[in-house]
């Protein structure tokens, strides 16, 4: 037999070979599945909220978890509230960002591991910090705070435990 034919031969058998091999691949990979996950919008949004560019820790957290499970995410966009009813309606999948409370702790199962701790910051004006290095120097002060938020409870509580006699300027906002 010639070499030409030989080496034609060779690389035939070769590269059908290999082809086989990755169609075999790609045919034993199940499809991803489609997980719900609920993307609040903002207050008074008039955009498209698919067009909301998203970032972030949580954001990056569950793409990787996506990656490890083969979900493909298909994001439902609502009010915080509307979201809130959705999963415990099962109409959505995850919601992130949700505080613990105890209350929603019987209706929703959150991570044994929270993917961060929460922590909340009280800011002050510019170059006025060192007129607040204890919590002592926000008596009587006034506090801005989201409206039927666990953060607005949660200041509420901190205030009764502290004695800082804090008023509470409530706002409106999108997120609990």
């Amino acid at each position: 037999m010639p070499a030409f034919l030989l080496r034609l031969f060779v690389f035939l058998a070769l590269f059908l070979n290999v082809s086989f091999i990755v169609d075999l691949s790609h045919a034993s990979e199940p499809a991803p599945k489609i997980v719900r996950i609920g993307y609040a919008i903002p207050v008074n949004y008039k955009g498209n909220p698919a067009t909301i560019h998203k970032s972030g820790y949580t954001y990056e957290y569950l793409l990787m978890i996506a990656s490890f499970n083969n979900w493909r995410y298909v994001y439902v966009y609502r009010p915080w509230s509307d979201l809130l009813e959705d999963l415990a309606a099962g109409r959505i999948d995850i919601l992130d960002n949700v505080s613990y409370t105890p209350e929603r702790a019987k209706q929703f199962d959150f991570s044994v591991m929270p993917i961060r701790s929460e922590a909340y910051y009280l800011f002050v004006p510019e170059g006025q910090k060192d007129k607040y290095q204890n919590k002592e120097d926000f008596f009587g002060k006034r506090i801005g705070v989201g409206r039927d938020t666990t953060v607005s409870s949660q200041l509420r509580q901190w205030n009764k435990d502290n004695g800082l006699n804090l008023i509470s300027i409530l706002i409106k906002c999108s997120h609990s």
